[in-house]
């Protein structure tokens, strides 16, 4: 199966006053990488995933990698984006 090159996964949207700032944390559980495999597994699969952060999907501001080790079978998906905190 194809994997989709880029999938949103969170979002929030932060008003700011001129210079104002805010932290935003996202937390993306494993189960929100989860896709179904040639055998119609439902898994999360080893390799290299690219985080990028922007205000849309062509102007990015931030980008960061990490790399899961083994390929990982998900049970059931009931979650598809990241939690967000605003703080």
């Amino acid at each position: 199966m194809l994997d989709p090159v880029k999938e949103l996964k969170g979002f929030a949207k932060v008003h700011l006053k001129p210079g104002e700032k805010r932290r935003v944390k996202f937390a993306l559980p494993m189960e929100a990488l989860a896709f179904y495999d040639n055998f119609m597994r439902l898994v999360v699969e080893k390799g290299e995933y690219q985080i990028l952060i922007g205000n849309s999907s062509e102007n990015i501001i931030l980008k960061d990698t990490f790399r899961i080790k083994e390929t990982k079978p998900i049970m059931e998906r009931r979650i598809f984006l990241s939690n967000v905190q605003i703080e």
